[in-house]
């Protein structure tokens, strides 16, 4: 018997847009879970050993430790570099065509893809049975990987296309910010210019706006405008 698909609302556009913040109120609703940026949990995760949303170091999580004794019989069994190795030489925007049409990939993208399909399954769906909800709320934000996400069979994925004003962004990315998941030392979040930013911010965004040919499940939102009528999304 087949397994019921991965229900996943994917938060998708550019950093420092508010996604924390709908993140963590999604994640107040009955059904939905806030695992934070999946994408980033091989890296921070797995191999830096950062703080997660409980407060615990990644490697002492009693929830992320559950998740990857389901998935993987411990995450211990996962050889990371090769996840990340694998995730670099897939998620990449000048691969997202080939993640839209199988037709367009070679030999070498597929077996990629094929095994990342299978450990990403493997982690979602433990995901899923842990937390016991229907919808997994993933920031990542990053429009590869979302791409990446919704080419995956067993997936069911939703777009929340986050869009913030681009002179906020670029305010927020020259201020210094403390990381608070870097617990073993004083670490600042990297600073962008406004020119970068708003570089970033227009190809991320560009990008994102696609997702909706490959998949109707998709809604834009500006983040002002949550902020003003929360009620009325």
């Amino acid at each position: 018997m087949s397994q019921n698909k991965i229900k996943i609302l994917y938060i998708g556009g550019f950093g420092r847009s508010g996604s924390t913040l709908i993140d963590v109120m999604l994640g107040k609703i009955p059904a939905f879970f806030s695992a934070g940026e999946l994408f980033w949990l091989w890296k921070r995760g797995l191999k830096e050993n950062q703080l997660v949303g409980d407060g615990h170091p990644f490697n002492e999580s009693p929830f992320w430790q559950e998740v990857g004794q389901i998935a993987f019989g411990g995450f211990d069994k996962i050889n990371v570099d090769h996840v990340l190795k694998l995730s670099d030489s897939v998620n990449h925007l000048s691969l997202i065509p080939r993640m839209n049409d199988p037709g367009k990939r070679d030999a070498a993208f597929n077996a990629s893809h094929s095994e990342l399909t299978e450990i990403l399954t493997r982690l979602y769906r433990a995901i899923q049975q842990v937390s016991g909800c229907e919808i997994i709320v993933d920031s990542s934000k990053n429009p590869p990987y979302g791409f990446l996400l919704n080419s995956i069979s067993d997936f069911e994925v939703s777009m929340l296309h986050l869009v913030r004003d681009s002179r906020a962004v670029a305010h927020s990315w020259q201020r210094q910010k403390v990381r608070p998941e870097i617990h073993w030392q004083k670490q600042f979040m990297p600073t962008f210019s406004p020119q970068k930013s708003a570089r970033n911010w227009l190809v991320n965004n560009t990008v994102m706006h696609r997702f909706k040919r490959v998949n109707p499940k998709y809604l834009f939102m500006r983040y002002e405008d949550f902020v003003e009528r929360p009620a009325d999304h």
